[in-house]
């Protein structure tokens, strides 16, 4: 029997960096709860687990089901005092199909990385940007760009950036 690509890994990868916030004081986990990630998708998922990188702060969603070969849905990633977020922004650029995309940020932007990955990535201010990366074009009813905006917004919001 030939698996449903809704049961394939969907990974989003969110990376944020952050200016004004002491390194590991910030809580994704508790921040944006497995629930609502779930809603936004439509994957199932029960599990959240926090990196133990000591340079970040993240979080890494997914589901307990084997179907998805333990890997995770969605991980989120706190960067601190990026000074590296305008030359991040022009590599973004350098991609190609980069359609600017409006509601969140200073300026974001969704591309192709390559077949079946997609990314948004949000400019948050000059040393803070965030990355919400998806493996899937079949999460949020085929409308992953949609998802990824709508994880971006809560992130944010959440982290009152």
């Amino acid at each position: 029997m030939k698996p449903s690509l809704a049961l394939l890994p969907i990974i989003a990868f969110i990376a944020l960096a952050v200016g004004a916030r002491a390194q590991g004081k910030i809580d994704l986990c508790g921040a944006v709860k497995v629930a609502e990630i779930a809603r936004i998708t439509g994957v199932k998922l029960d599990q959240a687990k926090p990196d133990p990188s000591p340079s970040t702060a993240s979080c890494a969603y997914s589901s307990s089901d084997p179907k998805t070969y333990g890997m995770p849905t969605i991980a989120v990633q706190v960067f601190l005092n990026n000074p590296n977020t305008p030359a991040a922004e022009r590599s973004v650029l350098k991609m190609k199909n980069v359609q600017p995309v409006a509601g969140v940020g200073l300026r974001a932007f969704w591309y192709t990385i390559m077949p079946g990955m997609n990314q948004l990535a949000v400019i948050v201010k000059q040393d803070a940007w965030m990355a919400v990366n998806v493996y899937s074009d079949t999460i949020a009813g085929g409308n992953p760009k949609g998802a990824a905006l709508e994880i971006a917004k809560l992130v944010l919001a959440r982290l009152k950036l």
